[in-house]
């Protein structure tokens, strides 16, 4: 038998980044395509490993934990527990993470045995360091292998502010693949390789294809009849005879929605401004500031402080929201180009993103979206409004182009199944 260990901090009791939003494909693509999985690689089993959040703790989902252990009831996959999840900013500390890396080694090394094969993919910096504490400690197993999985790093995120312990952290983590040939880096997109190689000295030969990803035949990609729309429109006050432009994700420094709020007073084009800003727990200082710059735009508005998925995709599914704007300073890789090109596959909006980092592969300019300079407001404002220049036909054939982008390039099932293969078939 086969064990797949998932070891990640968001996605099982909260879903508020994209981290979240991953654990969900893999629980969702994992139980619909489990016969076509254990049909090539035998009996296999994925469990997953997780802080144990209580529920007062700032974003707690019972409804995302309850679905993770539905999900892990066909293949007899079990959760387990590390460290207690600490509160806030407490969490995104090195001293907290050895902790964490510490207690999830010592689960791996209690439930390796029980498989022929054990891959074990760890979820960004807070597991980073555990196949270190595992190896250490457990030289001669060797049915394990890891992935190293990054969607960022302190170069991209912390920027002026960055920290010479998460520096040295993720300096450390990268390193120990040099050295152990059972550990490899998750090759989830051509800017983070590319960046993990510059900055961080990756080598090159120890990448496994690991990429971002959608479960296409998720429910969540499922299409509102224009009553359905109307109704979700009108319970957030949202008009319904005015064009729309759609902006959303987490309110802090980096996802740039200043740059947005910015752009509008210098845009020429009327239309309705839908801005959902979700405040990371204990932070709201964004949200405020945002709040505080849309009274200045002449542009209507309504802002949501909640997250949602309803409402955008809703939202992109509506014929007079025209463009969802993605302002991020830095970006890795984003889900939401993906999940607009399918939404919006018969009606709604075309993407503009910044001209950097993951959009760079994800957008192609004037094709199946736009781009614009990187926090230039005035560029911003100057595409914004060709954008809602623009005829139907030339954003109908933009949303095509889009959809299938998204289709060829994100199938769980093909990247997974690839991701599967190389582990699997890497020499011992």
């Amino acid at each position: 038998m086969k064990g797949i260990f998932y070891l990640t901090f968001n996605g099982i009791f909260n879903n508020t980044n994209g981290v979240g939003t991953q654990t969900k494909v893999l629980l969702e693509g994992f139980d619909y395509f489990y016969d076509k999985f254990t049909e090539k690689y035998g009996d296999v089993c994925l469990n997953l490993v997780t802080p144990r959040y209580e529920k007062d703790y700032p974003s707690y989902c019972e409804e995302d934990y309850s679905f993770a252990k539905a999900k892990m009831e066909r293949w007899r996959g079990e959760i387990f527990f590390c460290k207690m999840s600490e509160r806030t900013n407490n969490f995104w500390t090195t001293e907290y993470w050895h902790s964490l890396c510490a207690e999830a080694a010592d689960i791996i090394k209690r439930e390796a045995s029980k498989y022929e094969e054990v891959v074990v993919i760890c979820i960004d910096m807070p597991f980073l360091h555990t196949p270190i504490y595992f190896e250490k400690l457990n030289p001669e197993v060797t049915n394990v292998k890891w992935l190293l999985t990054f969607y960022s790093s302190s170069y991209i995120h912390d920027k002026d502010l960055i920290s010479d312990k998460r520096l040295a952290w993720e300096y450390v983590g990268i390193s120990a693949s040099r050295f152990s040939e059972n550990i490899y880096l998750a090759d989830v997109c051509d800017f983070m390789k590319s960046h993990l190689i510059e900055y961080y000295g990756a080598p090159q030969d120890k990448f496994i294809s690991y990429e971002s990803s959608l479960f296409l035949q998720s429910k969540d990609f499922s299409y509102f009849s224009e009553d359905e729309i109307k109704a979700i429109m009108q319970s957030y006050n949202i008009p319904q005879d005015k064009d729309i432009l759609l902006s959303f994700g987490r309110a802090v420094w980096i996802k740039g929605f200043d740059i947005l709020l910015k752009s509008l007073p210098q845009s020429k084009k009327d239309f309705h401004l839908v801005m959902i800003l979700v405040s990371p727990p204990g932070e709201i200082s964004t949200y405020k500031e945002c709040l505080d710059m849309a009274k200045n735009i002449k542009q209507s508005f309504t802002l949501i402080p909640n997250f949602s998925r309803i409402l955008p995709k809703a939202l992109c599914q509506w014929p007079r929201t025209k463009v969802v704007v993605c302002p991020s300073r830095g970006e890795p890789f984003s889900n939401i180009p993906l999940e607009t090109g399918i939404w919006a596959k018969e009606k709604g909006p075309i993407v503009l993103a910044s001209n950097i980092d993951g959009y760079l592969e994800q957008v192609k300019d004037g094709d199946n979206g736009f781009l614009f300079e990187c926090d230039s407001s005035l560029n911003l404002a100057q595409k914004i409004d060709h954008v809602f220049s623009l005829s139907d036909k030339t954003i109908s054939k933009m949303r095509k182009n889009a959809y299938k982008k998204v289709m060829l390039e994100r199938d769980f099932f093909k990247n997974f199944e690839k991701t599967l293969d190389q582990v699997w078939t890497k020499k011992k």
